[in-house]
């Protein structure tokens, strides 16, 4: 389990699943990521819907290259009692910051929520799952949201100055066209073939160089033919971290001033690129954008910091719950696994 929890046998009772400082936690909740496991690991492939859950084994990585083998049904019971874990102290975290979900978001998630419900009413309602819980624990549903707002309320008191070093030293802007160098059956050109191609991005790279072509617009004309080719990319007008993307192009970038045109070759690819100003294209501005960045700058340690505190969490576990509700008693709308 994800949790390295302090864990005693509570007394018989059906309604509940963990009790944590007197308060109990639903069985519903577990109920529906019991539903959610089996969903998973169904279309994965890890299980087989045809063959008993007993007769089964999931293997799953366990970090630092160990692997963990466990019986599905047990694998399955776990995976949901730690998810509903994870919920409460989620639910706890965002109820004690002061958070309160606006009234559009709230609208879309209920909208989603009634939307799976219906889809699966039949087997909720055999169940015992309220269409709140699915609300509540629903993939894409309110815990999402919870966690995205907890992080960006968290991640407040960070100095705008240092979000903006930090997009500025990770992040370019860029656009490109290309042609890749081999024949059909993927043998790289000869240099007089090769020579060609040359020609002729050396003659695309000045028109840019002297504005007479925009890279741009001829980057996304690339990407709309039909006969581009994948492998090479032939176009295309991107904003990404300098980690992301084809290393050896982005290690070309690194090395680009803002507006710095330059013809490279790559992995029998010839590309010219053209390097842009991040404060030219308006990505920052937009709230959205500037939300990934600091994602993309904090999200790890945050994340790291949120975990390590649940692992702390002591609860009271209902053992006759946990099997009452698990997997093995649980039933699909043809009362079958």
């Amino acid at each position: 389990m994800m949790c390295s929890c302090a864990k005693t046998i509570s007394p018989f009772d059906k309604s509940w699943i963990i009790k944590v400082d007197g308060e109990k936690v639903s069985s519903e909740i577990y109920s529906y990521y019991v539903y959610s496991a089996y969903e998973m690991y169904s279309y994965y492939g890890l299980i087989d819907p045809a063959v008993s859950l007993k007769k089964q084994y999931i293997t799953l990585d366990g970090g630092e290259g160990k692997e963990t083998r466990k019986r599905a049904d047990k694998q399955i019971n776990e995976y949901a009692l730690d998810k509903t874990v994870s919920l409460y102290y989620l639910q706890k975290q965002y109820e004690q910051s002061g958070l309160v979900t606006d009234e559009q978001t709230a609208a879309q998630l209920k909208e989603v929520a009634a939307y799976e419900y219906d889809a699966y009413r039949a087997m909720f309602e055999k169940n015992g799952i309220s269409e709140e819980t699915v609300l509540l624990a629903g993939a894409g549903g309110m815990a999402t949201q919870m966690a995205e707002e907890l992080f960006i309320k968290d991640t407040a008191d960070i100095p705008e100055q240092e979000i903006l070093d930090y997009y500025h030293e990770n992040y370019v802007s860029y656009a490109y066209v290309s042609q890749k160098m081999l024949d059909e059956g993927g043998i790289p050109l000869d240099d007089s073939d090769k020579d060609v191609y040359r020609k002729e991005l050396a003659e695309v790279a000045e028109k840019v160089k002297t504005g007479s072509v925009d890279i741009s617009d001829l980057a996304l004309e690339y990407i709309k033919d039909a006969s581009a080719d994948p492998k090479c990319g032939k176009g295309g007008k991107n904003i990404s971290t300098v980690e992301w993307g084809e290393s050896d192009l982005m290690s070309e970038l690194k090395n680009m001033a803002p507006g710095e045109v330059k013809y490279v070759e790559i992995k029998n690819c010839g590309y010219v690129i053209k390097r842009f100003d991040l404060d030219q294209n308006g990505f920052y501005s937009d709230e959205g954008n500037r939300l990934l960045v600091l994602k993309n700058m904090k999200y790890d340690d945050w994340s790291e910091n949120f975990y390590k505190n649940l692992s702390d969490l002591s609860y009271t576990l209902n053992v006759s719950a946990y099997n009452k509700h698990g997997i093995n008693n649980f039933k699909s709308e043809d009362d079958g696994k």
